[in-house]
């Protein structure tokens, strides 16, 4: 069976726009290319240039066992050795927005999409959630059912008034490329999978195997599937397993954003005006008259695609670093009364 017909199968849709790729089999993940719309993408980006000018993105943190989001950061045995190295690399580094349930039409229908894609009701979804993650930011190994332990095992948290919600279903949505090439997928499969990226930021799932074979093994030696982040895809995973304990493959992290002299948090001819310092101005047109190429290639640039053209990429300084944006968005369990 040759590759494309593969891809044929591994290919859901779910009315006239979503498509869901998986590209994980056990346990089941999907992207979901153009999960938002032009227009859902454009007020994102008008709202995180807003943040970003009024500095209203909050530090991300972990406190008693949680993060400020809910997610569950790994878990130790209390020291205070174990204290101070926590001090001294804390769990997670990035910084946070969040949106109000039903706050208007945008917000309503990208939790209506994500709940009837879910067949949930609109009430299990949390309120949205950004984060962002600037050079040299990360969120360490974590598991967003409940609370991972050093074992590797995740606690199922309790039914009752004071616990977490069970987050049952993640929806991870990039709001900004950051990828070879442009297109957020580091072995040019197009799954959005793998491969080589100088910029790190991958939602990486350390207990997984790669299938990037680029290294000759076979993939059998590959541990850590990594996916990049491209505008608009959404990454799906469902949290438990069948009997409905967290399924503990699904531990994650958020890599490390590396710096380079390119931004890539920009996008093909947009820049997210007055937002110099999140890494996001550099567009067709400047590229092109300060390094003398053509529109199209600029564009190349400007998406990402800074590798495809190392000429032009070596020809380009900025002083903005690379940032990552992303919409957390977590479907739950019903509540029981």
């Amino acid at each position: 069976m040759n590759r494309k017909r593969k891809r044929k199968e591994s290919e859901l849709k779910f009315g006239p726009r979503l498509q869901l790729t998986k590209v994980y089999d056990s346990p089941h993940i999907y992207t979901i290319e153009n999960f938002l719309t032009d227009t859902e993408m454009s007020y994102m980006e008008e709202k995180i240039g807003v943040a970003e000018r009024g500095k209203m993105f909050v530090e991300s943190f972990c406190d008693s066992g949680k993060g400020d989001d809910g997610s569950q950061p790994l878990a130790a045995e209390s020291s205070a050795e174990q204290q101070q190295e926590e001090e001294d690399q804390p769990q997670r580094t990035s910084s946070f927005i969040h949106f109000s349930k039903l706050s208007n039409t945008h917000i309503a229908a990208i939790e209506n999409r994500a709940a009837d894609l879910l067949s949930l009701p609109n009430h299990c979804i949390e309120p949205l959630q950004v984060v962002r993650y600037t050079a040299g930011q990360y969120f360490m190994d974590h598991h967003d059912m409940g609370e991972l332990y050093e074992d590797g095992s995740v606690e199922l948290p309790a039914r009752d008034a004071i616990s977490s919600p069970r987050r049952i279903v993640t929806l991870l949505v990039y709001l900004n490329t950051l990828g070879a090439c442009g297109n957020g997928d580091g072995d040019g499969d197009g799954d959005g999978t793998n491969g080589v990226n100088d910029f790190g930021g991958s939602t990486r799932f350390p207990l997984l195997t790669s299938n990037d074979k680029s290294d000759g093994d076979g993939g059998e030696n590959n541990k850590g599937l990594d996916i990049y982040p491209k505008r608009g895809m959404a990454v799906l995973w469902c949290n438990i397993k069948k009997d409905g304990m967290p399924d503990e493959r699904l531990v994650h992290s958020g890599q490390t954003i590396r710096n380079v002299p390119v931004s890539t948090a920009s996008h093909p001819g947009n820049t997210w005006n007055g937002v110099s310092d999140a890494g996001v101005g550099i567009t067709t047109s400047n590229i092109s008259s300060k390094v003398g190429v053509t529109k199209d290639d600029a564009e190349i640039v400007s998406s990402g695609g800074i590798q495809c053209l190392p000429s032009i990429a070596s020809s380009i300084t900025s002083s903005s670093p690379v940032v990552k944006y992303a919409m957390n968005i977590w479907a739950c369990e019903e509540q029981r009364h």
